[in-house]
């Protein structure tokens, strides 16, 4: 029998502190800092070719290579006055 009873005051207590809880509002969300247009507080650098490379071309362009230059040789045909040429450099800001 007491047994019963102490099962019966543990489950009416799990309730009402369930309950509690339920009241409250939920905690204000934190701001999205992945939203466009929002300040960072944190700069990160990036990198690019300058000036950008043909769209087909896939070379990476890292912290790791800043300032590597790039010669592309482009050809229409195989004349040699069909030849240009072209160079990218690699740079972080």
């Amino acid at each position: 029998m007491q047994r019963i009873i102490g099962m019966v005051l543990v489950g009416i207590l799990s309730m009402w502190m369930t309950g509690c809880g339920g009241a409250e509002p939920p905690p204000p969300l934190a701001p999205d800092r992945t939203a466009p247009g929002v300040e960072r507080g944190s700069k990160v650098t990036t990198c690019r070719w300058v000036p950008p490379l043909p769209e087909d071309r896939e070379d990476p362009c890292m912290h790791d290579n800043q300032g590597a230059v790039l010669e592309i040789t482009e050809r229409t045909d195989m004349r040699e006055e069909s030849k240009t040429q072209q160079s990218h450099t690699c740079l972080c800001n």
